[in-house]
């Protein structure tokens, strides 16, 4: 691997998975090394934290750096709370305590301002920036279940205009009213002084993704339905069913109309008899949020070539292969859609067996590509109340990862293809394309070794090693359809997440990818290219900021709005964050020339913008 500029640090982590190992429970003792930082007077320090910060406290003072994955294992690790047997390791400290200070209560800005630059910005650079993530923090145990907060950077004319505003959900309105939460989230938020028994309803935050096609700006959230909001304004104008194709609801479907309108008032009475007074009050989620037959949208929709490609999932009762047998019996209903405009122009429905955790999907000109991670769900630990839902996700270990390569013409008489690579887990795709004789496909992915922690506490039934999230690799896939089979490679040595491309050649051969990469010794995170053809081997070029400062997912800004082929002509520009002073803002940087720094900062001059997930970039210039 040659390397340009780069700064041999440990690998990283993403908030998710970062933050699921910071929240122990006694059930799951914390190392010594976090006791100083968790005890510490975060409220104090740090307006956006609250109590339910330091609510998890442990006392435990054991270590022990193996995972327990045997039966006798996990039992000897419920009889004795002190063997630690979920340990992530003591070097990921300073840069966990410095990344926290990421997650910080913002004020909207709806009215919006000039921003601060520093250096110049390109005359050439107009259009917009939006992004999405989590804020109010005080009234949630996990971040990750913080509502959705939305910020545009409008660039022109060598100027910046910051605007922000929150996602008004109907859980984000219902909270408000009371300042406290009403929901179970999905990451460690329950109700701390009512039941979580039988009610399956998890919030819908909307602050895992947003992005602008045709006119449209949306912001979504994987388990639930994405919301639509007027890109000049951010004013959120209601749940997008496109045209009606996508149903409101829970996603699960029991067969009929009247068992899912049944288990609809089955959950409403869980929450009316919770002992939470907003529901004993006669206040209650609506009929068409709360019935079951709905159906929930990825948080990663695809631009590729002019149409907007998605797909929604429901899980179903069933069984479909008798290798893949939950309790209750469940398979995963998955329909591709793709719009031309607000027209749908291709729809394709598959079944996967058993519980499929897909966080995005890639496409090509020929196929959609799913990786389906070798997981299973608790459901029963799920209804009982007992866990939140990212916690009842289990690794299976030794069992592998399949790859479906489907192909998007449901009339395509090509079978779709089920290839069996080693067990890995997937988050995110950088892109994917079919080479020029028809006979392979290309697959650019984050792989980690195994499934992340992505809840509050990792369950020693879960069979998870804490450091697999410091341990993420950009990988290529090779297919070869006409052999079925494929072969994996590294395409960058470093930790690195958050891949974007060139939007222009999305689904296309593409040359470069962009993701953040970290340096654990400083404390921060820097951005980086990595050019897959760039020689023998891939060769990447990184720019990293001061100890405690990170730069988030990086977008890339095309010089032209169509191309042929992937080039590096044109800029960069990642969301900033300073854990030292809570600075925020925004850094652009020459595609071409990452290591000689950025050309631009843009300073957000009202107060800090929290750490965000996931953007997009629009050339068009809302005011």
């Amino acid at each position: 691997m040659k390397v340009h500029n780069v700064a041999r640090g440990a690998p990283s982590t993403t908030a998710i998975q970062r933050l699921a190992l910071s929240y122990p429970t006694t059930a799951i003792p914390v190392s010594n090394a976090y006791k100083p930082f968790l005890q510490s007077s975060w409220k104090t320090t740090y307006p956006g934290y609250q109590e339910g910060w330091t609510r998890a406290q442990s006392t435990n003072t054991s270590r022990n750096s193996s995972v327990s994955t045997a039966a006798g294992a996990e039992e000897n690790h419920h009889k004795n709370a002190s063997q630690d047997t979920m340990r992530v390791d003591d070097q990921y400290k300073p840069f966990l305590d410095a990344w926290d200070r990421t997650f910080i209560n913002a004020e909207e800005e709806v009215e919006g301002y000039e921003c601060q630059v520093e250096g110049e910005i390109p005359q050439e650079i107009a259009g917009t920036l939006f992004r999405v993530g989590p804020n109010r923090f005080d009234i949630v145990n996990h971040p990750y279940d913080g509502d959705g907060f939305i910020a545009s950077l409008r660039i022109e004319n060598g100027k910046a205009y910051f605007k922000s505003r929150f996602v008004e959900t109907y859980e984000y309105a219902a909270e408000k009213t009371v300042d406290r939460a009403l929901f179970r989230g999905t990451f460690a938020t329950q109700r701390e002084n009512a039941s979580n028994f039988g009610d399956i309803y998890v919030k819908n935050t909307s602050n895992t993704n947003i992005q602008y096609y045709d006119g449209n700006l949306w912001t979504f959230f994987e388990a639930g339905q994405p919301y639509r909001i007027d890109p000049s304004t951010l004013e959120t104008l209601g749940i997008e069913t496109f045209g009606g194709a996508v149903k409101t609801g829970l996603p699960f479907d029991l067969g009929s109309s009247l068992s899912n309108t049944i288990m609809g008032k089955m959950v409403s009475a869980a929450q009316k008899f919770s002992g939470e007074e907003y529901f004993a009050s006669g206040e209650g989620v609506p009929e068409h949020l709360i019935r079951a037959g709905g159906h929930a949208v990825t948080a990663h929709p695809r631009i590729v070539g002019k149409r907007f490609c998605t797909f929604s999932y429901q899980m179903k009762m069933g069984v479909i292969d008798a290798s893949e047998i939950t309790f209750p019996p469940l398979y995963t209903e998955i329909r591709f859609m793709e719009f031309s405009g607000s027209e749908m122009v291709r729809e394709r429905t598959v079944s996967i067996p058993g519980f499929a955790f897909l966080h995005d999907f890639a496409v090509t000109d020929n196929y959609y590509i799913i990786f389906k991670n070798p997981v299973t769900a608790d459901n029963l630990a799920y209804m009982s109340g007992a866990a939140p839902a990212a916690s009842c996700v289990r690794w299976i270990d030794g069992k592998p990862t399949i790859l479906y390569v489907i192909p998007r013409d449901a009339s395509d008489p090509r079978p779709i293809e089920q290839l069996t690579l080693p067990g890995l887990f997937v988050f995110h795709h950088a892109n994917a394309y079919d080479t020029e004789n028809g006979n392979e496909i290309i697959i650019d992915s984050i792989h980690y070794p195994s499934l992340p922690a992505v809840g509050k506490e990792a369950l020693p039934s879960q069979s998870i090693d804490p450091n697999a999230a410091f341990q993420s690799r950009l990988k290529r896939v090779q297919v070869n359809l006409t052999s079925h089979t494929a072969t994996i490679s590294n395409l960058c040595d470093e930790y690195l997440e958050m891949p974007t491309i060139n939007r222009n050649v999305a689904g296309e051969r593409h040359r470069y990818v962009y993701g953040y990469q970290s340096d654990f010794p400083n404390r921060l995170i820097g951005v980086t290219q990595v050019d897959t053809e760039g020689g023998d081997v891939p060769t990447t070029s990184s720019w990293f900021p001061g100890p405690g400062e990170f730069l988030l997912e990086p977008h890339f800004i095309p010089k032209t709005t169509t191309t042929e082929d992937d080039t590096d002509e044109g800029w960069v520009i990642a969301q900033y964050f300073d854990s030292n002073t809570t600075q925020s803002g925004f850094f652009i940087f020459d595609a071409a020339h990452i290591p000689r720094g950025p050309i631009a900062k843009v300073y957000c001059n009202r107060g800090p913008l929290p750490s965000a997930l996931h953007g997009c970039w629009t050339p068009t210039r809302f005011h």
